[in-house]
């Protein structure tokens, strides 16, 4: 696999406590074969059915997390749960601005920033929840609307608790038993736009952020939704309540984005006849290039380069380190890495500039001028150029 995907269901107030842990217990026994990984699988019962949910289901298959949270540990709050009382069930998460709790019991921004800053600060992820309605879209605010839900409801949130935060895209006007999916290209455009507005607020640490997507996602739309490069993942609602449908649905968009990140190398690698890779894991880039149909057609010592070929094409993988001695070689490198941010800095330091505007993917080779084709886990692709 290439990122890792993530893969979610808030129950919503369905399923006593008995019907819950039959249902996480079959999800588990159905999805445990697939490594963690790869996918990272959480479920969002009620709040009545998180003891049985926490207790009786193998949490190293799936986190648990609960659908809303006071911001304030005890007081004069009716009806409130508070974050000590989930610590209690160690609970892994927290999802925080739900449309429902948006619309029907008119929670705030500002409301919803209080029970972020909060979940974050007793240990638990905050899986903010935001969208546009149907009448905003209609405006023409879409984008808008969703960068003023994330610039509020992040407000004052330090940037350490990055790897502490989800974001999941709802439009409102696609939830329910009436809503209708977005498009993938709309939900993808949206992406695009939480990506950059999480970064705007916490810079380079916003973009390990995960974006998932929500809003009557189904086997018909999984596999073309969860290719898009802005797409981390799926918020799945009632299509995910029975669990062997779930897993369907789940190895189905596996699928799917393993077939769109191979094509992407494939496009690289096609008509050249050497390319370098710099790895973090060299043992898990051969393992992967082999699925491209490569194999290894020299191996020395473990600080040597790796030789794979298929064809006329030779693949050179080596470690990250070895890039400014390998990159001399060659006119046009490829570079394939689960870290594109360290190899994008790095290549930088090498007298690289980013270009802007082309056409990643393909060879292409000018007198005097070297240059570099990054793709990244996510499937974005980076070029440099730089003068011999």
């Amino acid at each position: 696999m290439g990122k890792k995907l993530f893969f979610g269901s808030n129950l919503k107030m369905y399923k006593n406590t008995q019907e819950t842990v039959d249902f996480l217990s079959r999800l588990v026994d159905n999805t445990k074969d697939i490594s963690r990984d790869d996918i990272h699988l959480f479920i969002i019962p009620s709040y009545t059915t998180l003891e049985g949910a926490t207790t009786k289901v193998d949490r190293r298959y799936v986190q648990i997390g609960a659908q809303n949270m006071c911001w304030e540990e005890k007081g004069q709050f009716t009806g409130e749960i508070s974050p000590l009382m989930l610590g209690e069930m160690n609970i892994d998460l927290v999802m925080i601005g739900h449309s429902e709790r948006r619309h029907v019991f008119r929670e705030t921004d500002i409301e919803e920033n209080k029970k972020v800053l909060c979940a974050l600060e007793h240990g638990m992820t905050a899986l903010l929840c935001i969208g546009e309605t149907g009448e905003q879209k209609e405006y023409g605010i879409s984008r808008e609307i969703l960068r003023e839900q994330l610039i509020v409801g992040f407000h004052n949130v330090p940037a350490k608790y990055a790897d502490h935060i989800w974001v999941a895209y709802e439009p409102v006007w696609s939830i329910g038993v009436n809503g209708s999916p977005a498009s993938p290209d709309y939900a993808e455009e949206m992406h695009a736009v939480i990506h950059q507005t999480l970064e705007e607020i916490f810079g380079p640490a916003g973009r390990q952020i995960p974006a998932l997507y929500g809003g009557s996602v189904n086997p018909g739309n999984a596999s073309q939704l969860i290719v898009q490069p802005h797409i981390d993942g799926l918020f799945v609602g009632r299509a995910a309540w029975d669990a062997d449908k779930f897993n369907a649905l789940i190895r189905q968009a596996m699928k799917a984005a393993e077939g769109d990140i191979m094509a992407d190398c494939k496009s690289i690698i096609q008509g050249q006849s050497h390319l370098g890779l710099p790895t973090h894991d060299v043992q898990a880039t051969i393992d992967f290039y082999k699925q491209l149909g490569f194999e290894i057609e020299w191996q020395g010592r473990p600080d040597q380069s790796v030789f794979l070929k298929t064809g006329d094409c030779v693949l050179e993988v080596y470690t990250q380190d070895q890039i400014a001695e390998k990159s001399g070689a060659w006119d046009h490198v490829a570079l394939s890495t689960p870290d594109i941010e360290a190899v994008y800095e790095y290549v930088k330091s090498l007298g690289y500039e980013a270009l802007e505007g082309k056409i990643c993917g393909l060879p292409f080779y000018s007198n005097g001028v070297r240059y570099f084709t990054i793709l990244g886990p996510n499937q974005e692709k980076v070029e440099f150029s730089q003068k011999l």
